[in-house]
């Protein structure tokens, strides 16, 4: 048996309510047992203990203790997406005490959890340049296994008339007439460098309306660029998003996506504006020039761009991106420095997605020995 969790999508406040705590975990569980959804013997009492005290986490770890006590001789490892969100943090930590090995799997090519402490026994990494931070960083060399990615496979075996097929379905599906071009806006975490963001997924609402303020107003004279905003797949901002369309940009089309394979949607599509996310290194992969929007942060990180749409100057970043959207030039151009610099942060095909459970599985008996 395999324990996984999903970390919260921000972090709770000390003012948050019951409804609103359980709101955060509506698609998923902080907890499953062997396959057994244990959010329910919560129970209103354990919420209201854990609004109260959410600092020293010590409601969290002695219901993990009482569940991992009852699987001992079931549970081969605990799996988390990262170790740093205090409900894995506090899975971890229970796991260690009843000798329940722990492994925390890379999640994103750029996972923040790279430049934290690990917490768990081990972590799984994509590739050589993940190992190499990981070391820099002090983390013991018997702590980390490299696994692999998962894109490279797919993208060598693409049908190329296949994606013509798929290009046609959507244009016709959303009504974008033939010879138009794409720009997509992929929806992500825009860390901004408060402790909060790097401590769980923060509630990343404000920089995804920078974004999409800055993106639209590029687009306002250029009717034949459609925008399409491919969703996260764990953002829950979609009905939130529709009424920010609705109330500030009701003259423009736009096309919210979240179910279409991002690499299908980048094989047709123009242009990509995205954070510093796996989505930005599938863009180069199926050859989709792609420009980061960015705080300023990131750059201080020295992550993958150094190509930046700075959102703190929209007039200037509005004035970048038409320059984009009317030169084809400059497109081929930056999906060569793009290629560039990928290169020189991920070597030996450490490109892709973030490690799909399946695939540790295979992996877990060396990981976890």
């Amino acid at each position: 048996m395999i324990a996984t969790t999903q970390a919260a999508s921000r972090m709770f406040n000390a003012e948050d309510t019951v409804e609103e705590i359980k709101a955060l975990f509506s698609n998923r569980s902080p907890f499953v047992h062997e396959g057994e959804d244990l959010w329910p013997i919560l129970g209103a009492g354990f919420l209201d203990s854990l609004r109260s005290r959410l600092r020293d986490f010590s409601v969290m770890v002695l219901f993990f203790q009482r569940e991992l006590k009852r699987s001992l001789g079931k549970l081969k490892a605990v799996v988390v997406d990262e170790d740093t969100t205090p409900f894995n943090m506090a899975l971890v930590r229970c796991a260690s005490l009843f000798g329940i090995p722990s492994v925390q799997i890379q999640h994103g090519i750029v996972a923040h959890s790279l430049f934290l402490p690990v917490r768990s026994d081990k972590i799984a990494v994509m590739g050589a340049v993940s190992l190499k931070r990981l070391l820099e960083w002090g983390v013991e060399a018997s702590k980390i296994t490299v696994t692999g990615a998962i894109h490279l496979p797919e993208i060598s075996s693409r049908d190329v008339p296949q994606t013509l097929l798929k290009k046609k379905s959507f244009f016709k599906k959303h009504g974008i007439p033939e010879g138009n071009q794409i720009a997509v806006l992929a929806t992500h975490p825009l860390y901004s460098g408060q402790k909060s963001d790097w401590i769980a997924n923060a509630d990343h609402s404000e920089s995804l309306y920078k974004s999409l303020k800055v993106v639209l107003d590029s687009l306002h004279e250029r009717p034949s660029v459609h925008l399409v905003i491919k969703l996260h797949p764990r953002d829950r901002h979609e009905q939130t998003l529709k009424r920010f369309l609705s109330a500030r940009y009701s003259d423009m089309r736009v096309v919210i996506e979240r179910d279409i394979s991002s690499l299908d949607l980048l094989s047709f599509a123009g242009v990509l504006f995205c954070g510093n996310s796996t989505v930005f290194c599938e863009a180069l992969l199926v050859g989709c020039p792609a420009w980061v929007l960015d705080h300023g942060f990131n750059r201080k990180l020295t992550f993958m761009s150094r190509d930046y749409i700075d959102l703190d100057d929209p007039g200037e970043s509005t004035r970048k991106i038409q320059a984009i959207l009317d030169d084809p030039h400059q497109r081929a151009d930056r999906l060569t420095r793009q290629k560039e610099e990928l290169t020189s942060h991920f070597l030996n095909g450490n490109y892709g997605a973030a490690l799909v459970f399946k695939k540790l599985l295979h992996e877990l008996k060396p990981v976890v020995a």
